[in-house]
């Protein structure tokens, strides 16, 4: 789902693709208004990513693929490090067809 809209995109792989780039988007505009020497430092909003909680509907089912969707997002966003990950399955979210919601905790220094 865009941060700008309540679009969801048409399949599962867009949709957690869409998701990764909306994070990234949101630290990114964070630190530029909060911390703007430190997003100087990062390439990506998700170098500062430590942990990731994703809620997943229709997890049962869909297990094997949205693991393989999240890690291979997961590598693509850190690939020098490995945040901890908690996946959660849920029976529903917010907007219809929503299958994905991703909360992060972002460490930004001492």
């Amino acid at each position: 789902m865009s941060p700008t809209s309540t679009t969801i995109p048409p399949t599962l792989e867009e949709e957690v693709a869409q998701a990764f780039a909306n994070i990234n988007e949101v630290i990114l505009y964070a630190l530029e208004r909060a911390r703007p020497e430190l997003r100087a430092q990062v390439a990506t909003g998700w170098d500062l990513v430590v942990k990731l909680r994703t809620y997943h509907v229709n997890l049962p089912a869909d297990r094997e693929t949205v693991i393989g969707l999240m890690v291979d997002e997961v590598r693509r966003w850190c690939p020098s490090h490995q945040p901890t990950w908690t996946m959660l399955g849920i029976d529903a979210l917010p907007f219809e067809g929503q299958n994905l919601e991703i909360e992060v905790d972002v460490y930004l220094g001492a």
